[in-house]
């Protein structure tokens, strides 16, 4: 089989190898054990000792020295031998032969073992040490009496621990138990060492059974008492097990400390191998929770140790990791070139088994960036490969990655042969979790295809099997289905039952998790399940107007959109979503109208809500509204050429027709509070056409037509609840002196330096922008003004000095992120005076751990409002940040702006906010009222691109 499988990798792999590239990551391995000599013969040759306490003691390689004592029945003996460089086991056996009990702690070569035991019976005990190296051990300590109580504890926590060690791979439970009781009864004598061994090894066999939680709590038991006996060396390889139970119990903050301290002992200690690996898990962990830069820096440095020590394997798995980072911070090309190196090792080597893996993380990349149909090949070949190697496992999963591919592509057939044959497998092996979600799967692809009584039956085997396995996410998923293929079926009441069981399994899973970014990303793949909800009980309120089904559906839309960014702003102690009657309550006030949106694949609704009242209105659905607001953006953003903007004011009066048609006349002159989701948050609501103005008409001489902005003062917000928490916020602020100082500008930072361009021209340098800020400084006068320009306008004073000012303007570039949000930075000087590099980005990661507790912060940068869409979160990046980091309202951008229509816009967007006295809502909107009625500056692209979202009392 071996010479076929390599025949096949020469026919696949490199065909690949030099067309197609690979953008997924290996999961990081667990770091290998320590390898071990050859073993000692059968017998090993015996040797007679006699026991000389404080005398060092040669042991050669398979000796075993053997001493022997003359107890009673009742004495206590104890011995302690001083390991110095070796590492040995100490047996104890009694007259007639039987075994007492065997001490060889986790302290490895260095340190004390420690043999107690009670005589069960008069007569010779032989004490046996051996070790399969040859080394120097010292013997410290002899103790013979008559058995006390304590003496006895102590010698029965050295049995437990024995006996758990004996039991270990035979045995868990029993294992398990033996080692609790040794640390219990260890802990009772103060045999500190061997208490933290148990904890240790106990972490050990709870993690093999997946009880993440429990075995991160055992090793954190053992850690502080290593910690307390100042005892090093187990810490490194317990660390290393250790990080990666917290990260899978959700707590990442603590694995990536306990990564980090693992590193430092390691590299301390020279062991530079160990140290890759450890570097390696800290990548992985920071990859998981969105810190992106660091799991690159981390695992680029892995990579380059590897190759050091000539590990070409570790090397390549970790190159797939570097990818993997590198496709989510948007960086293909890099990808390519980090997989494609990783593939011609794997290739070169003739490593079957992570080609097939590097073929089928591809795979998954196409397929989850929405490349199906390029998927489907790297599926293919790798399931060629495991099904060579007999990989029963991963062929079944890969299996199950192609019949998902099939099936965003139509292809239901397919589909449903790809998860058939990945059940057949999972079944084979007894894979209960796998055959779960393989049901689940095929559920799914009767339901498209209209078999609605057969997806319901796969849909209960999946239940039936997890009701052993208790897995939340199973759980979610098959409720989820359930609840579609209900209402295929016509039984609305049975649909909400079960969307109500999926969301309260998700809950659960989310609550699990303590990591923020971790909570959010698992909102991503569910948003669905709270769509469906909403258009579940809108589906109710078509049918019965009266029975407040559509306040239902509010209340569920507002939650699902609101939990990320109320996480983020109160961590984990999280305010609670608002309902629509304390939205009216605490939100929107006499002057406020708020216009809440939620698009669904057939209907998409508006809600209209005021103090007193609220209406909900139906509007197409999705596939009509996203891509006439794509269109609508793309063209806005080019409304300054004469030829474009007849196209761009029909469009855009087509798109003001579906969003406010049904409200136009309702809203008065009355300020907006709009919430839209993401396909919508690209959209500048102020510059679409206003459907009540006196002449509708095509525009005269090249003039856009009355903008909604000259009505209405228009706020934006990722939802509405998250008013209230950023007004909770400036409330608690109140007791507090408020930022003693008005106004810091952060302007014209250097980007290039004699020649020197660090960010490859991304970023031209922006002289007007220090006009711009001066013109803003003149207006604020002397008193309380920062100025960062030039040099100045950099990461470290920008994060050590904004604190203490209540008006935050950046202009500066910005880069957004559409893959991760921790990575939408504002984009500041890129050297020292004396010429030397510094990072430029300032990141919403590092935006968000400051404390800003201004009241607005200006963003005057090119794309500074864009970030990830997260469906029912909103464009969250640089304006969350801002919010979590204590800022009460933020104006962003959300297209490269024009550099001297800003220096236009800002002054007057600042005379009015500073010299007029208007909150910032208002002052945007006559800076934009003003930029529109001058025929130079009156195309959209010039001034609408502008928001402001947050709080804007």
């Amino acid at each position: 089989m071996g010479h076929s499988c390599t025949r096949l990798l020469v026919g696949l792999v490199f065909l690949l190898a030099g067309s197609l590239g690979l953008v997924q990551a290996a999961v990081p391995g667990k770091p290998p054990e320590p390898s071990a000599s050859q073993p000692c013969p059968a017998k090993p040759r015996p040797q007679a000792r006699r026991f000389h306490p404080g005398r060092a003691v040669m042991l050669q390689r398979c000796v075993v020295h053997v001493y022997t004592f003359d107890l009673k029945k009742g004495d206590f003996q104890r011995l302690v031998f001083d390991q110095r460089g070796v590492d040995i086991k100490v047996e104890v056996f009694d007259p007639q032969g039987a075994k007492v009990v065997t001490v060889d702690g986790m302290n490895l070569s260095q340190g004390p073992e420690d043999v107690p035991w009670v005589a069960a019976s008069t007569g010779k005990y032989q004490v046996k040490v051996s070790s399969t190296q040859g080394g120097t051990y010292a013997s410290t300590t002899f103790l013979q009496r008559r058995a006390t109580p304590q003496d006895k504890t102590r010698a029965a926590a050295a049995i437990a621990y024995s006996q758990g060690k004996d039991l270990k791979s035979k045995d868990a439970r029993k294992a398990e138990s033996r080692f609790q009781e040794a640390a219990r009864l260890a802990g009772e004598v103060k045999d500190s060492l061997r208490e933290a061994d148990a904890w240790n090894q106990l972490g050990d066999l709870q993690c093999r059974e997946d009880h993440w939680a429990e075995g991160g709590g055992s090793y954190t038991r053992a850690l502080r008492i290593y910690d307390s006996l100042g005892q090093r060396v187990q810490l490194p390889g317990m660390l290393t097990k250790m990080a990666p139970a917290l990260h899978n119990a959700g707590d990442s903050k603590a694995a990536i400390a306990a990564y980090e301290r693992c590193i430092g002992f390691l590299h301390d200690l020279g062991r530079l191998k160990d140290e890759a690996h450890a570097r390696r898990g800290l990548g992985g962990v920071q990859l998981d929770t969105g810190k992106i830069d660091q799991a690159v820096t981390n695992l680029q440095e892995a990579a380059r140790l590897y190759h050091q020590q000539g590990d070409t394997p570790d090397e390549a798995q970790t190159l797939l990791s570097c990818g993997r980072a590198y496709s989510k911070m948007g960086e293909l090309d890099q990808a390519l070139i980090a997989q494609n190196q990783a593939l011609e090792e794997f290739s070169k080597g003739k490593d079957l088994f992570w080609a097939a893996m590097a073929l089928s993380y591809l795979g998954d990349t196409f397929r989850e960036a929405g490349f199906y149909d390029q998927a489907v090949p790297y599926y293919r070949r790798a399931l060629s490969i495991f099904r060579c190697l007999g990989f029963g496992g991963n062929e079944a999963g890969t299996f199950n990655q192609l019949g998902l591919a099939y099936q965003q592509l139509k292809k239901f057939k397919d589909a449903k042969d790809a998860f058939q044959s990945a059940l057949k497998i999972f079944q084979h092996q007894h894979m209960a979790s796998q055959e779960a979600n393989s049901w689940i799967n095929l559920g799914s692809v009767d339901i498209a295809l209209g078999s609605i009584p057969q997806a319901i039956e796969s849909i209960q085997r999946a239940l039936d099997i997890n009701r052993q396995q208790k897995r939340l996410d199973t759980e979610a998923s098959a409720y989820f289905q359930l609840a579609w293929a209900e209402r295929r079926r016509n039984s609305p009441a049975a649909a909400r039952a079960n969307a109500a069981r999926a969301i309260k399994a998700l809950e659960s899973l989310r609550s699990a998790n303590q990591e923020p970014v971790v909570r959010a990303q698992l909102l991503i793949p569910w948003q669905w399940l709270y769509e469906l909800q909403v258009e579940l009980l809108m589906d109710q309120h078509r049918l019965k107007r009266t029975a407040g089904h559509d306040i239902e559906a509010f209340d569920a839309s507002e939650h699902a959109r609101a939990r990320m960014l109320l996480e983020s702003l109160g961590e984990l102690s999280a305010p609670q979503p608002l309902s629509l009657r304390e939205i009216q309550r605490q939100v929107v006030d006499q002057d406020t109208v708020l216009l809440e949106y939620f698009l669904g694949k057939e209907r998409s609704y508006l809600w209209v809500v005021t103090p007193q009242e609220y209406s909900s209105f139906e509007l197409p659905g999705r596939d009509q509204i996203e891509p006439l607001a794509r269109k609508v953006y793309e063209l806005l953003t080019h409304s300054h050429h004469r030829q474009d903007q007849p196209e761009a004011v029909r469009q855009a009066r087509a798109l003001s027709q579906m969003l406010l048609g049904p409200v136009a006349l309702r809203l008065g002159n009355k300020r907006l509070l709009i919430v839209v989701p993401p396909e919508l948050q690209y959209v500048p609501f102020a510059a679409l056409p206003d459907l009540v103005a006196a002449k509708t008409e095509e525009p005269d001489g090249g003039r856009w037509p009355r903008p909604l902005i000259v009505s209405h003062e228009i706020v934006s917000a990722p939802s509405a609840s998250v008013i209230a928490v950023l007004r909770d916020q400036r409330d608690q602020r109140a007791g507090r002196p408020e930022p003693p100082n008005l106004l810091a500008l952060v302007a014209d930072p250097i980007y290039e330096l004699k020649g020197n361009k660090p960010l490859a021209d991304r970023f031209p340098s922006l002289p007007s922008s220090r006009k711009e800020a001066d013109a803003i400084a003149r207006l604020a006068g002397a008193e309380g003004v920062l100025k960062l320009y030039g040099f100045d306008a950099n990461r470290d004073r920008v994060m050590d000095q904004l604190g203490t000012y209540r008006i935050l303007h950046f202009s500066v570039h910005g880069e957004p992120s559409r893959t991760h949000p921790d990575q939408s930075s504002l984009v500041l000087s890129a050297f020292e005076p004396g010429g030397k590099r510094r990072d430029p980005f300032l990141r919403a990661g590092d935006i968000q751990e400051l404390d800003l507790p201004a009241d607005l912060a200006v963003l005057s940068a090119c794309g500074t409002g864009l970030g990830k869409e997260i469906r029912g979160e909103g464009l969250v990046g640089l304006t969350q940040a801002f919010f979590t980091a204590g800022t009460s309202s933020v104006v962003v951008s959300l297209w490269n702006v024009d550099n001297t229509a800003t220096t236009k816009l800002m002054p007057l967007f600042y005379f009015s906010l500073l010299k007029s006295g208007m909150h910032s809502a208002a002052a945007l909107r006559q800076a934009q009222i003003r930029m529109w009625r001058h025929r130079q500056w009156n195309a959209p692209y010039y001034w609408a691109g502008f928001i402001e979202q947050g709080e804007w009392r």
